[in-house]
């Protein structure tokens, strides 16, 4: 059991208001159960201070340690403004959650670093899955212009070589980076040392050098309706999303920005990067391209023109074609016997969803998923992907419950795009397996696709 947390005296006399008591003493029952940490609980380092007076960084880092120490826990920060030099490390099996963007603020004051870190430094084709989720934050820096000045390049969020990433509803301001994910340097790391997996929404930036830094190796990513505003006057170098060095089959879908000196630089040397509906307003460049970068598809967006033929293949808004793809919920596994580490399948046959109604004219560009198991059990889910020219891609996702833990899950987005050679997915199956007898185990699987012309 983690430790009490008293709640403030209630002094009203009995029978005025609700709760009709003295409260003091009281534990609080969440906390109790370990699902979630209070930042303001004064056994986690005297408690956080929500005026952000008080330097709250020793209080934060005790509350993660703390949850770390469960199979799965939250961080909860309450309304309101704390003070941090950051360098928080978030582990795996922690999601750090605050009470809303403008509600709960972090006043990130480290020097040259990042506030919250996700993922592994270690490297490896097989980085460390991150079952958490970052939530409900306004992070501001100190960071001037470029990040020449006394604090210099300060970043929000830093991702590093793992999978299923999860940043939702966050806003980032005064900072050098708000978002910086990154594969990882396979010269330093090793070999095949990558991140994906990942899913980043809602998440806003004002007042900031870069936007979304999408570094090195990163794949099988979706970005959803993410705003950045860089200065005015607009920074010299300043970028609005960078895809940078090795980013590769993933999603943006109703990304913007403006007021930056250019909003889309694409400079990888991978290809599979799939644009829905983009727009950049109010930028020296609104879009540029390095290092020779092909093999993209671009649909929609305010500026199609300015996304260049022979980078990427354009969609510009046509009118028999939707900018946006339609979404269609394909197929649900639930309840049923498996047989222990038997083939793929076990709880039901893979489905083609090129049979399921609606598929028909839809070119997909990706699945998203949702798995949930038992206790000590093991799923497994396996993709296979068919392109028109028959080839096919196997993926296989796997994640294991620890002792004690209720429940377990494994979400995330695979890429469905065929690659520089423009192959078109024809069809989808999927199956999930179990490692125990009788599983309960489940599975959803959501495609989203183009109507393209």
């Amino acid at each position: 059991m983690s430790a009490q947390f008293t709640l403030p005296p209630d002094t009203r006399a009995v029978s005025q208001g609700n709760p009709p008591a003295d409260m003091n003493g009281v534990v609080d029952a969440l906390a109790a159960q370990g699902v979630a940490y209070n930042v303001l609980n004064a056994a986690y380092g005297g408690g956080a201070d929500p005026t952000g007076a008080a330097d709250s960084t020793a209080a934060i880092s005790a509350a993660i340690a703390a949850a770390a120490a469960q199979p799965a826990a939250v961080v909860f920060f309450p309304p309101g403004t704390y003070k941090t030099t950051g360098g928080h490390v978030i582990p795996a099996n922690v999601s750090v959650i605050g009470a809303g963007k403008g509600i709960t603020t972090l006043n990130h004051r480290g020097v040259g670093t990042y506030c919250f870190f996700i993922g592994s430094s270690t490297g490896g084709a097989n980085p460390p899955n991150y079952m958490g989720k970052v939530s409900g934050f306004t992070i501001s820096g100190q960071s001037a212009g470029n990040g020449t000045g006394p604090f210099g390049q300060q970043v929000g969020i830093k991702v590093l070589n793992c999978l299923f990433f999860n940043l939702q509803d966050l806003h980032f301001t005064l900072l050098y980076e708000a978002m910086l994910i990154d594969g990882g340097d396979e010269n330093a790391l090793g070999a095949g040392t990558f991140a994906g997996n990942g899913y980043v929404a809602n998440c806003t930036s004002s007042n900031v050098y870069i936007g979304l830094h999408v570094y090195r190796w990163v794949t099988d990513t979706l970005y959803a309706f993410c705003y950045g505003y860089g200065n005015s006057p607009i920074t010299s170098g300043s970028v609005g999303a960078w895809f940078d060095t090795k980013p590769a089959t993933s999603t943006m879908s109703n990304l913007s920005y403006e007021g930056f000196d250019t909003g889309y630089l694409i400079s990888t040397s991978q290809s599979g990067l799939c644009f829905l509906n983009p727009r950049v307003e109010n930028c020296n460049a609104l879009v540029s391209y390095q290092n020779g970068t092909s093999g993209h598809t671009v649909v929609g967006g305010n500026h199609p023109s300015n996304w260049t033929a022979s980078a990427a293949q354009v969609y510009a808004n046509p009118a028999s074609a939707s900018q946006i793809a339609g979404v269609l919920t394909a197929y649900r596994q639930v309840s049923s016997a498996a047989t222990p580490n038997a083939a793929l399948g076990v709880l039901g046959n893979p489905v083609t969803l090129a049979s399921e109604s609606g598929f028909s004219g839809l070119q997909p560009t990706a699945l998203l998923f949702t798995a949930s198991g038992v206790s000590g059990e093991t799923i497994t889910i396996q993709t296979v992907t068919t392109y028109t020219d028959n080839t096919a891609n196997t993926v296989n996702l796997t994640t294991t419950s620890s002792s004690g833990t209720v429940t377990i899950s494994l979400s995330g987005m695979i890429s469905l795009l065929g690659g520089s050679d423009g192959r078109i997915c024809k069809s989808v199956a999927f199956s999930i397996k179990s490692s125990i007898n009788n599983s309960t185990a489940s599975l959803t699987m959501t495609l989203a696709g183009l109507n393209l012309p």
